[in-house]
């Protein structure tokens, strides 16, 4: 009744964009308009880069084409802060700032849809192909207010290129390892549409291998990852626009091989399969002027690491049917404020021969919870003072109740300098997983205080530096005995990290170089699975300083030359068992990985790329560590690799 009430009654406004990466090519920008861009990221009103309440890092399209990244660990990687470890069964998940995001800290969206898995909160952040990305927003810290329970650290908010990418465009790329992995992708875009409608396709093939090298357990064992680490994805994704309506959907399926499992290397490998269905439809009314109102609703179907084998037994269907409402009032464009109200039923069932060590509490195989979430955020511009950004958001879970956070910031823009401080509460829903090995868990809360500042010397000179503080209380900390098979999950102690991120920009033209340092160091952690013996200031698997360069010189002719390098100080991990059963820890070295990429624009006819490049250019030995004490050692990452990407654009 509702619905139908509103569409019918109220004129439909045409969602506007103001973000000026979607209109011009990146190399024609300069300097001062990719600072000035407009995101709404952090607020979901449009707001300019600087002055936007939120760490930002913003990468384009065409910087992810000239560094010819092939895959998304290529491209997060340049981000302040961000790295990667291993978790189980050759899954990697992400770190942030020194703490451990793979299970639900860390949010990843793709064109609005979340990409967190219903049973963990995890993302396999591999499975997403990078050459149908548009732009990526990442906000470097909490998004919980506007985002929910699993935007407690960071936010990875992933556009593709939609219908504003006219035409058809198909691209391919195939690389080969040192050792003899190989890495092929293909990606097929279609795009049309006017003033009043739009239409947009994509469709995504990759096999590739997680690595091509030798992976040795914790008890000496040994085998080659070629041939036992393999990567397949398979996805569709489809957006219609008409006057106010707008839909998507995204069917995603990843195939994964392994033999790591727990810890203790498995005789044969085993395939996992992942696959998720997502579904949104919604309508940008305005009832009256200066007002928007947004009704949306999604569907998502997980089947996350579906194995079937004499290893492991693990199929389970996980449903979310979610209802929104998002209202905007834009008093002036000093004044704007918005609500929104949330609610979402997650359902999930076990497959009838699941024993029973994997149903949920009470021995059941099907559970439903709810939740409810009510949000609100005022924008007020304080003529020169700046402006201010407040908020706050309070959820009600059927089972762990209430959990509410707020959030204050400042930003203000003086020409060339600008100056932000931010403070933000932010929290971690449990997981369906979480809670059938803990009926008991509870939410795990975060406080985080920002300041950032940043100077433009010249026309193409750029800098900033951001300072940090944050603490985790009631952490969920996963637990694992792989000796027996046992896992659970507990509300641990608290555990934080502080320090800085430097950033400087260079931009003249087509030709730019960015680079970043990133420091941490753990304060009040007491978990000690995290924890590195001896070192206070350290936890396991994250480098204290890190160093991410990318750059773009054109050679003319439409030739490019981009070089990028990741620079990872020492990490502790725990590598092998000693005779009587107890961890042995290892530093790893420095390591330094060097890519060089050349690209060449319009050969032979115009939209006809090509570029080759070699990644990991000497070698580096780079192992994905377990930020966590958990018996798995080290997990060797790809050899060198060269690669061949061609594009075409019709």
């Amino acid at each position: 009744m509702l619905g139908g009430f509103l569409f019918g009654a109220i004129a439909p406004v045409w969602p506007q964009t103001n973000d000026v990466f979607e209109f011009f090519e990146y190399e024609k920008l300069s300097l001062e308009q990719t600072l000035n861009a407009k995101t709404s990221v952090t607020t979901k009103t449009s707001l300019p880069l600087r002055e936007s309440p939120g760490i930002l890092t913003i990468i384009t399209r065409d910087e992810i084409r000239d560094s010819g990244a092939r895959n998304l660990f290529d491209v997060l990687r340049l981000v302040p802060g961000i790295e990667f470890g291993v978790d189980i069964q050759g899954i990697i998940g992400i770190g942030f700032r020194g703490l451990w995001g793979q299970e639900g800290k860390v949010l990843v969206r793709v064109d609005g849809q979340e990409y967190n898995d219903l049973g963990y909160g995890g993302t396999q952040i591999d499975r997403i192909p990078v050459q149908q990305i548009e732009r990526i927003e990442v906000i470097r810290g909490p998004g919980s207010v506007l985002y929910g329970g699993n935007a407690e650290v960071a936010v990875i908010d992933i556009h593709t290129r939609g219908a504003a990418e006219k035409g058809v465009q198909v691209a391919g790329l195939y690389g080969r390892g040192w050792k003899g992995g190989d890495d092929r992708q293909v990606d097929m875009h279609y795009g049309s549409g006017d003033t009043n409608w739009r239409l947009s396709g994509a469709a995504h093939f990759g096999q590739s291998q997680r690595s091509d090298r030798l992976y040795t357990d914790v008890t000496g064992e040994t085998y080659p990852m070629k041939g036992n680490s393999d990567l397949i994805s398979r996805g569709l994704n489809l957006g219609v626009e008409k006057g106010g309506f707008h839909s998507r959907f995204i069917a995603d399926q990843f195939f994964t091989t392994q033999r790591d499992a727990f810890g203790i290397n498995q005789a044969d490998a085993s395939q996992i399969n992942s696959s998720f269905y997502l579904a949104e439809v919604g309508y940008d009314l305005q009832p009256a002027a200066r007002w928007t109102i947004t009704p949306r609703f999604n569907f998502n179907q997980h089947r996350p690491w579906n194995e079937r084998d004499v290893f492991f037994l693990y199929d389970k269907t996980f449903d979310r049917y979610k209802e929104s409402l998002l209202a905007k009032y834009e008093y002036s464009r000093q004044f704007v404020f918005l609500g929104g109200l949330e609610f979402q039923q997650d359902h999930a069932k076990v497959s009838d021969d699941t024993p029973d060590t994997g149903l949920w509490p009470g021995n059941n195989r099907k559970i439903t919870y709810r939740n409810a979430a009510y949000y609100a955020q005022g924008q007020m511009e304080l003529s020169s003072w700046g402006t201010l950004v407040s908020g706050g958001r309070y959820e009600h879970h059927s089972l762990y109740k209430d959990s509410l956070v707020p959030r204050v910031a400042w930003t203000k823009l003086w020409d060339r300098w600008h100056l932000k401080a931010l403070y933000s509460e932010a929290f971690r829903t449990p997981s369906l997983e979480n809670i059938r090995l803990n009926s008991d868990i509870r939410p795990e809360y975060l406080t985080t205080y920002e300041l950032e500042t940043g100077y433009c010397f010249r026309e193409d000179l750029f800098a900033s530096v951001a300072f940090f503080n944050t603490k985790i209380r009631r952490p969920i900390v996963y637990h694992n005995d792989p000796v027996t098979g046992s896992e659970f999950y507990s509300n641990d102690d608290p555990i934080g990290t502080h320090g800085f991120e430097l950033t400087g920009r260079w931009k003249s033209g087509p030709n730019y170089a960015d680079i970043s340092y990133s420091f941490y160091s753990a304060t009040q952690n007491r978990v000690p699975l995290y924890a590195v013996p001896g070192r206070q200031d350290v936890l396991l698997g994250w480098p204290v300083h890190k160093v991410a360069l990318n750059g773009s010189y054109a050679l003319g002719h439409g030739f490019s030359m981009n070089p990028s390098a990741i620079v990872l100080a020492e990490r502790y991990g725990y590598y092998r068992q000693d005779p009587f059963g107890n961890m042995l820890l290892r530093r790893e070295s420095t390591a330094v990985m060097i890519n060089l990429y050349v690209r060449k624009k319009d050969v032979f006819l115009k939209g006809l790329d090509v570029g080759a490049g070699i990644f990991d250019l000497f070698g580096s030995g780079y192992n994905y560590i377990q930020p966590y004490d958990s018996s798995h050692a080290p997990l060797p990452g790809p050899s060198r690799e060269f690669i061949v990407r061609v594009s075409c654009t019709f």
